[in-house]
């Protein structure tokens, strides 16, 4: 009963885990849950539209900084490269007005 309270309260305050796991129940009809697609689509597309704001927000404690030296050439090649993964997510975001990615 604690566990299925938790869940629940997990899903109410917009947890993903719990979210997905409601879903999951309401999909499956798993737990006493009735098996009902409307409502589990509507617990997976939560989920999606938080993940989607996730992966498009900048949040600065999760920037990776390192050290290069200038006279590095084959370092300094692989992160100014323009097929890099490294610049064309920073030109998304650039794009996308992230100032710092500007600045880069």
């Amino acid at each position: 009963v604690r566990a299925w309270r938790y869940g629940l309260l997990a899903a109410q305050l917009s947890g993903k885990l719990g979210l997905m796991s409601i879903a999951h129940k309401h999909h499956f009809g798993y737990d006493g849950y009735p098996t009902d697609d409307d409502v589990a689509y509507i617990y997976y597309k939560n989920i999606a539209d938080q993940t989607q704001k996730d992966r498009d927000q900048h949040v600065e404690d999760d920037v990776f900084t390192e050290t290069i030296r200038l006279t590095d050439t084959n370092a300094l090649n692989e992160i100014t490269n323009e097929n890099d993964d490294l610049f064309l997510w920073l030109k998304v975001q650039a794009k996308k007005g992230v100032t710092d990615a500007q600045a880069a």
